[in-house]
């Protein structure tokens, strides 16, 4: 990070930790931005942005790789997040927005919690895989401090059934004590020319 400001990217989507998401980047700022990112090897933030203004948590992301470069200077990018920050400070010195942030990981376990709880979400989550023809998650992954952003990328509509290609996207309920129930829902519909891109 130059001078230790996180280059941010505020979109109305949210990027967690090991999942991937397709970027087309076209306006100047972000050129420049991804420009910088691509020539030191950086990682840059993902914010979300909505009509309320931005939150001050995201996960940072590198270029996995350029899918396509345009002669106008845009790209088709594929980016793979990487870390959870909190925003501490806003800089807006440059086109792009930048910040000073702190990084953090999950909390641990509640110490509290039934001991089987986690494979019976381990288990309930490889049946919805097997719904979907999607890879199972190997039991011995159970302490990954990453699983849940497995499960929530894999699981919410945000996930692979809400950008087409297949019958919509899996969702895990939980009701009552531990009980999870398996549920296959419809992805949103969205609106003629709703991209997500910058």
């Amino acid at each position: 990070m130059q001078d230790g400001l996180l280059p941010l990217f505020p979109l109305q989507v949210v990027l967690l930790p090991g999942s991937q998401l397709p970027l087309h980047i076209f306006e100047e700022r972000y050129k420049e931005m991804i420009g910088e990112v691509l020539r030191d090897k950086l990682e840059f933030g993902v914010i979300l942005a909505s009509s309320r203004g931005i939150v001050d948590t995201g996960c940072t992301g590198t270029v996995d790789r350029v899918l396509r470069e345009y002669p106008d200077g845009r790209l088709d990018i594929m980016v793979r997040g990487r870390r959870r920050f909190e925003v501490l400070l806003l800089n807006e010195e440059r086109s792009f927005l930048r910040g000073s942030v702190e990084f953090f990981d999950d909390d641990e376990l509640n110490p509290d919690a039934p001991p089987d709880l986690l494979q019976d979400v381990i288990s309930s989550f490889n049946e919805l895989q097997s719904l979907s023809s999607s890879d199972p998650l190997d039991p011995e992954k159970a302490h990954d401090p990453q699983l849940s952003f497995r499960v929530a990328q894999d699981v919410l509509p945000h996930g692979r059934g809400h950008h087409g290609g297949g019958g919509g996207a899996l969702r895990i309920q939980v009701r009552e004590a531990d009980a999870v129930r398996l549920q296959k829902v419809d992805p949103p519909r969205r609106a003629p020319g709703d991209v997500r891109d910058g």
